[in-house]
């Protein structure tokens, strides 16, 4: 790359109890091909109550004189949006990325996240693969539900908070991420608000490797805390269910319902057979005549062979329909009287700040 194409980045890594991976993701991050002093390091602590402030601390303090200038910032505990815009507040770049504590950079990722922007991107999103395959679970989830397509025409899942970068006039366009979530549904909302001007660019060789769940207890226990906060992602990014939404929704329930309308349909009960087979007309639509449902059944059969292929497939997207079928009334219930928190609202105490340049 030219040196014109080397814009100062601000790699900002929020943290919540990450002692387990934090030391190798840091380590990651130091060992970057892209030009040490045209980029730095904000480790965002969002009060973790483990080791993960000291292991921050000894990085910095361990960092030899030509290392990229890197900052640890403690903060009260105050949520992933707050410390995600405590970083865009505190960095210097042109360019702020944003990676989680508990994932680990490939040496090229900032070289090919400066790419995209070079090429004209004002917003980029780049590849995830999985930290901890030695678990079938998460190797799974992979799979599934954080496989990644990218393409000119259909993206899935590219657009993800662990690795994912902005132009600082993107981001303070909208003043940051609203401050109302704590994990889960920020990068959604801010990029629902962001004007149409900005251009997304994929990344797909800007890869960092994450952690998955590696139970199915924590995996759906994730995917109903997403069906939960589907009302307040919708308040905080403007948009309303409409009449749409709602026969969308109405859609899900009937999918959610197929095994009910089976065995009720094979008592004879007219009605039921009707509703099974537009239930499973609805459900072969979304996911077998979709391009992305396609190219994902595709790639299950190669992993997994015809038959399991098959149940997984179906599994995957049956599972998360029947959360969001009981999730989104749950969710307008529970997020009745909940305000969305606006970009920098929250009062955020630096409880220490520690700087690789000031000394010890």
């Amino acid at each position: 790359m030219t040196s014109s194409a080397h814009p100062m980045i601000s790699v900002v890594v929020c943290v919540y109890n990450e002692e387990e991976v934090l030391s190798d993701c840091l380590q990651g991050l130091a060992r970057q091909t892209y030009p040490a002093d045209r980029f730095e390091i904000l480790i965002c602590d969002d009060g973790s109550t483990d080791t993960t402030a000291e292991i921050a601390e000894r990085f910095v303090h361990e960092l030899p004189a030509d290392a990229p200038r890197t900052r640890l910032l403690s903060l009260s505990h105050v949520g992933l949006s707050a410390a995600r815009n405590t970083g865009l507040l505190h960095g210097s770049g042109e360019i702020i990325a944003y990676i989680d504590g508990d994932a680990i950079a490939e040496p090229t990722w900032i070289e090919e996240l400066a790419r995209s922007f070079a090429e004209g991107a004002d917003l980029v999103g780049g590849r995830i693969n999985l930290l901890n395959d030695g678990s079938w679970v998460a190797r799974l989830l992979q799979n599934t539900r954080h496989y990644q397509i990218f393409g000119p025409e259909v993206f899935k899942e590219e657009f993800i908070g662990c690795n994912m970068a902005y132009r600082r006039e993107t981001l303070e366009s909208v003043s940051g991420f609203q401050e109302n979530f704590h994990a889960r549904g920020d990068e959604a909302s801010l990029r629902a608000r962001l004007p149409k001007r900005f251009r997304y660019g994929p990344a797909p060789d800007a890869v960092v490797r994450h952690q998955r769940p590696e139970s199915l207890s924590t995996a759906l226990r994730i995917e109903w805390f997403s069906a939960k906060n589907f009302s307040i992602v919708n308040r905080a990014t403007g948009r309303r269910m409409g009449v749409k939404g709602f026969l969308g929704w109405l859609e899900k329930v009937g999918i959610a319902g197929l095994p009910v309308f089976a065995v009720a349909s094979l008592f004879g009960h007219q009605l039921f057979f009707w509703l099974f087979a537009l239930s499973l007309a609805a459900l072969l639509r979304r996911r077998y005549v979709q391009r992305v449902g396609r190219i994902l059944f595709g790639e299950l059969i190669r992993q997994y062979g015809p038959l399991r292929g098959l149940l997984v497939h179906f599994l995957y997207y049956y599972v998360p329909i029947v959360m969001t079928a009981v999730g989104i009334p749950w969710s307008h219930w529970v997020h009745r009287n909940t305000q969305v928190i606006e970009p920098m609202t929250t009062s955020i105490e630096l409880v220490k700040v520690v700087d690789s340049r000031e000394p010890a």
